[in-house]
Order: C-alpha cells, then structure tokens, then sequence
C-alpha cells in the first residue's frame, strides 16, 4: 500500500460520501520533496490517536515508518500526535501511548527527536505536564505547547 497518497480508514462502516479526493491534498512524497527542495527540516507526525482508537496501533505505526524508510526519507523530527487533550485522553494515556510508541520509532530511526504536544496553558496544567513527564519524560526529547 502507498502510504504516502492512500487514506486508511479504521472505522468500522465508514461513509466515504463526503470524502474530498486525496489528490487534492499533498501527500508525504510531495511533502518531503517540497523540504528538500526548500532546504528545511522535514517533521513528521505519528497519528496515535487512530490507531488508539481503532485498535490499530501497529499499522499506523509501522507502515509509516517502513514508508520512510523504503523511500529513503530522512526525518530527524517526529511529533507525537497532537492536543490529545481535545480528544478527551488524560495525561496518563497519553504517557502510556507515548511509551507504547517510542521503542518502535527508536528502533527504526534511533536519532529521531520526539516532540510531545499534551496541552495548552502551561501554568494552569502543571500537574498534568507533570504527570506527563513523570510517566513518560524518558521518551520524548520537547514539549510543544500551543499558546492560544
């Protein structure tokens, strides 16, 4: 499978009406050719949450991985999904996903920098950031933090 322009749908019965065409977003392959020819650093995001949510966690994570690699692409930055927050997951879940994650990602890109997102307003959520790098601190190199 070409991961790099398919969408994967892990939903039981989902309805592809609405679907907009996938040629009308840019793919991997397209995204990677444009930092190259830009001279930036690519990043790439590991979706965790559907693959959490629809119990398909090694596909998410592998074939994405694989991709990268049978392409030849070189990605030194990888986030870790994003504002899981808003998608009702508590820091501990979102720690465990991390820990789940990252002996898989390491093995495949041992130099990747992993960047968590957990929240907003840091000063108000100190306890779940807390929380967050007590359970799984180990495996993720930054917090990124959206400042709304």
């Amino acid at each position: 499978m070409d991961v790099g322009r398919s969408i994967v749908h892990w939903k039981q019965n989902y309805d592809r009406a609405d679907d907009v065409n996938p040629a009308e977003y840019m793919d991997l392959d397209e995204y990677m050719n444009l930092c190259d020819a830009s001279g930036v650093e690519p990043m790439l995001g590991i979706n965790m949450s559907s693959g959490r949510n629809y119990e398909h966690q090694e596909d998410g994570l592998r074939k994405r991985l694989n991709y990268c690699k049978a392409k030849g692409f070189e990605v030194n930055y990888l986030y870790l999904d994003n504002e899981n927050h808003h998608k009702h997951w508590s820091a501990e879940e979102y720690a465990a996903q991390i820990n789940y994650y990252v002996p898989a990602i390491k093995e495949q890109m041992p130099h990747a920098k992993l960047i968590a997102n957990w929240t907003d307003k840091f000063r108000t959520n100190i306890g779940s950031f807390t929380t967050l790098v007590n359970q799984a601190g180990d495996n993720f190199d930054y917090i990124d933090v959206h400042w709304y």
